[in-house]
């Protein structure tokens, strides 16, 4: 097929950080450090403090407004694999966040 040009697969993909970037958008924090140990309490203490779930919930909600998939997101920002994403907005959705219908994202 000399001379054809090959059809699109539909509208081009880009990321979440980059759609950010290109919109004027990237004012979310950086990923805080893990909570240091705050005394004995038995057992592993918790890698990540409420800043840290706050700041997972953000992205999540800027993924969520901007149409893009929210999990994939969060699993971009923090360069973590999907199934830590998973597990991260789901303890936000604990502690209060986010604000968005389960399902739908």
């Amino acid at each position: 097929m000399i001379g054809r040009v090959a059809p699109t697969r539909g509208p081009r993909r880009i990321s979440f950080v980059r759609h950010l970037r290109h919109n004027g958008e990237l004012d979310v924090p950086e990923a805080p450090s893990p909570a240091p140990p705050s005394g004995p309490k038995g057992g592993r203490p918790p890698l990540y403090d409420d800043e840290y779930y706050d700041v997972v919930a953000e992205v999540y909600r800027r993924a969520f407004a901007a149409g893009l998939p929210p999990r994939k997101a969060v699993a971009e920002w923090f360069k973590a694999s999907d199934s830590a994403a998973s597990k991260w907005v789901a303890e936000a959705r604990k502690r209060g966040a986010p604000p968005t219908e389960r399902g739908v994202a």
